[in-house]
């Protein structure tokens, strides 16, 4: 009977993943689920407002074009399809770029979820009931909804690691016979295609395959005599000469497809007429790297100060609890019992303790450290937890824990977090759209300060009639023109907002509502702003709501408790900015430093003539 209530959960469960991705969830996790997938293929297959970060620059890439052509090219390809029959306005909306690859990830997470119900039976010796806790588990976790079912490359590492631990969870014989040898390389060959599409993808995802791997290549491993050891050598030797060849079909695979995106020269300059092993090599070298270029720049000792450096301590003691709650607890008892016990299958048991340990403590050593980096070791950990849920019906208290946990995870990493942002976009399209059709070819600029930035294939607009450098472009086509401005200082955003003319350009500025009251103040001074579109809730990290002031022009004074006043300001505006002063300053003012650029408050004229082609890319 257990059993079929946990059948029924996780049907709901998963009816739930797909309504919640339509929804659509409106919390924005990190930059990464959009800048390293739909903005590169919104670009390249629907010919969409986009922007390429540092890792697409075709001198020296580092992120693989696999990846991105799998998470959102396959949706991508399906809206430009039916694009063709129904129109391209009817089909490439905001809603439609967002939602397409989310669906798609949606459906490859159902991956995760067989794949756990198949290696929690094994585990447990044939207990299909706590496999299905296990899978509930993971179906009621607020990771399956808010991070599985982006396009995250971590989501897809945790499919790979799903398919690997189930493959070296199958034994082969002990005696090399034709089968078991015949088993032994196919089941080689998977295991290092596995291993090394999760390598040229994410390289940080070797951490995850160390221990899995070490236990399939040594799992015939015995000492207990001479003949024994020397039949262990053989056994090894085979193992690891089975993964070879996947692992040369891999390299060659990413390597050409890479060239074919970023460097179609190198591929076509393939030695037909002088084929050698040297000339074969020579131009194998000469394809884009992807993944060592990854690694250079990770590896890069400046690289954790452009990115935040954190604890050694900061995965085991901070991100586990932040993303499992009370099954890290549990997961600790679990691997006692485990040592301690005799319940289970213990080889398959340490195979998921070792994995989730070792990936763990491998990636602290890394600098910089996020919650999505250990994504994968969900598996483990549910799977290592499931026994504690079981019977349901006397461990309410816990299940209710878990619940709660969830629903509030969800509810500020799913809906919360930089949550106004999304919908900013949409409404940027919907008022480019309006521009264009009641102005003419009259430009609309929005300006994005203090917040992620914004994905830009998320407006669906033309890239022809599209801009995102610093000063708008002399292009009668541009309609539409967003500038990120990031976490820059407040000095640029005034400099910037008064050397343009506001009343030949529209000018919006996109900020949170908890900006200092000492910089909104001043903006609304020296600027006729007017909030135009408001968004509830936006939760900023970088500029936390909890101040106790009230900003004039901002804040409602007869909103007396501190909790509304928190409130309010957890919220994205969007006002329509326009100068009270109708002549700009003459004066040249000192020079400001925004990255690697600088620019001057001068006048309209001597930016359009001195800085036609500033581009934010570079900055």
């Amino acid at each position: 009977m257990e059993n079929l209530w946990l059948k029924m959960i996780w049907l709901h469960c998963a009816a739930l993943r797909y309504m919640l991705c339509i929804l659509p969830q409106t919390g924005y996790i990190f930059p990464d689920e959009f800048f390293q997938s739909p903005e590169i293929m919104a670009g390249d297959i629907l010919d969409i407002a986009s922007f390429k970060t540092w890792e697409w620059n075709d001198s020296q890439p580092a992120r693989t074009i696999i990846f991105p052509l799998i998470s959102s090219g396959i949706p991508y390809l399906v809206l430009k399809y039916l694009a063709g029959i129904f129109g391209h306005q009817n089909v490439i909306t905001p809603y439609t770029m967002l939602i397409a690859p989310r669906l798609w990830m949606t459906t490859l997470s159902f991956i995760v979820d067989a794949l756990i119900y198949r290696l929690a039976v094994k585990c447990y010796n044939g207990n299909a009931v706590i496999a299905n806790v296990a899978v509930n588990l993971f179906a009621t976790s607020y990771v399956c909804f808010a991070y599985c079912t982006r396009t995250f490359s971590n989501s897809v590492d945790l499919i790979f690691l799903a398919i690997l631990l189930n493959l070296v969870a199958e034994p082969i014989g002990r005696e090399h016979n034709v089968k078991n040898l015949l088993d032994m390389n196919i089941k080689g060959y998977f295991i290092a295609s596995i291993i090394f599409t999760g390598f040229y993808i994410r390289p940080s995802s070797m951490p995850f395959a160390a221990f899995p791997l070490i236990m399939w290549v040594a799992q015939n491993v015995s000492l207990s005599n001479n003949k024994a050891v020397f039949k262990s050598i053989i056994d090894t030797f085979l193992r690891v000469f089975s993964l070879y060849p996947a692992a040369l079909v891999c390299s060659v695979t990413f390597a050409v497809c890479d060239g074919l995106y970023f460097d179609q020269n190198a591929v076509m300059q393939f030695p037909w007429d002088n084929l050698n092993i040297e000339n074969l090599i020579i131009w194998f070298k000469s394809l884009p790297n992807t993944s060592l270029n990854n690694l250079k720049y990770n590896l890069n000792s400046s690289m954790p100060e452009q990115h935040g450096v954190h604890p050694f301590y900061t995965h085991s003691l901070v991100n586990m609890q932040l993303l499992f709650g009370p099954l890290t607890v549990l997961m600790l008892k679990s691997i006692y019992s485990t040592i301690t016990g005799t319940d289970g299958n213990k080889r398959l048991l340490y195979l998921l303790i070792g994995t989730l340990l070792s990936a763990v403590f491998i990636l602290s050593l890394v600098p910089h450290q996020e919650p999505r980096f250990i994504l994968s070791v969900t598996l483990p950990i549910v799977i290592l937890c499931a026994p504690y849920f079981h019977p349901l019906k006397e461990r309410k208290a816990l299940v209710s824990v878990w619940l709660l946990f969830n629903m509030v995870g969800f509810a500020f990493f799913g809906v919360i977090h930089q949550g106004g942002v999304l919908p900013a976009v949409e409404y940027i399209h919907s008022v480019a759209k309006a521009h264009q059709e009641t102005a003419g070819n009259n430009g609309v600029q929005f300006v994005f300060y203090k917040t992620y930035m914004p994905p830009y294939h998320l407006t669906a607009w033309p890239s022809h009639s599209f801009n995102h450098e610093m000063f708008p472009k002399e292009n009668s086509e541009i309609v539409l023109n967003i500038l990120d401005l990031a976490g820059s200082s407040p000095q640029l955003l005034k400099t910037y907002l008064r050397s343009i003319n506001t009343r030949v350009l529209r000018t919006y500025l996109v900020v949170p509502n908890s900006l200092p009251c000492s910089l909104t103040n001043q903006l609304h001074e020296e600027f006729k702003m007017q909030i135009a579109y408001q968004y509830f809730p936006h939760f900023s990290s970088e500029n936390l709501p909890f101040s106790p002031e009230r900003c004039k022009n901002v804040h409602d004074s007869t909103g007396s408790s501190p909790l509304s006043l928190v409130l309010e300001k957890m919220s994205l505006n969007i006002y329509s900015v326009e100068s009270k002063s109708p002549i700009l300053p003459d004066s040249d003012m000192a020079v400001k430093s925004f990255g690697n650029s600088h620019i001057k408050s001068e006048s309209i004229v001597q930016y359009t003539v001195t800085h036609p082609k500033i581009n934010t890319s570079k900055l």
